[in-house]
């Protein structure tokens, strides 16, 4: 029973972190924490920075955040200019956690 309870407990944090930032962050900020939640439940730690171990399109992320594939596609290219992240075989890989979440206004 210890264990189901944790289970539910996990869900539902990732649940209500998830409608927060959805509700409340401009498009943006929405895009960085959401990279950082999906890399908090599916990242793995690797030399080379946090792989989000799910396979994303642009197109998928976008709906996912709730804009437009441009636009995640354009703030995409500029998280990967700022050093911030890379993109591998459709994986992100987020290097900078830290400058991520003063991004994404998540603390």
């Amino acid at each position: 029973s210890e264990a189901m309870t944790k289970a539910v407990s996990s869900r539902l944090r990732w649940a209500h972190n998830l409608t927060h930032i959805l509700q409340t962050l401009p498009a943006f900020e929405r895009l960085c924490a959401i990279l950082l939640s999906l890399s908090d439940r599916y990242g793995v730690q690797t030399a080379g920075g946090i792989v989000v171990d799910v396979s994303l399109t642009h197109e998928h992320l976008a709906a996912f955040v709730g804009v437009t594939r441009q636009f995640a596609t354009v703030t995409l290219h500029s998280l990967v200019d700022r050093g911030l992240i890379s993109i591998r075989k459709r994986k992100i890989v987020l290097h900078d956690q830290k400058q991520l979440r003063r991004l994404a206004a998540v603390f």
